[in-house]
């Protein structure tokens, strides 16, 4: 599954459990705004592999935020 975000796999079902929250200061358009998030990338790849042992069972994610100048 490449490109697909999620986070989670439940049954060999993927979902998206983990959530990234911004307030409004980081949507381009408000007028309170501070930023924009640029990018969100989702890390799951470890997801696939059959490891008993792994660390977490949960995808991570990741955003690129952009300040405002």
């Amino acid at each position: 599954m490449k490109d697909v975000a999620y986070t989670h796999i439940h049954q060999g079902m993927p979902e998206v459990i983990d959530q990234l929250f911004v307030s409004e200061e980081f949507l381009p358009d408000s007028k309170f705004s501070l930023g924009q998030v640029e990018r969100v990338d989702y890390f799951n790849d470890h997801l696939k592999w059959d490891y008993s042992d792994r660390v977490t069972d949960h995808g991570i994610i990741r955003a690129k935020i952009k300040l405002n100048d």
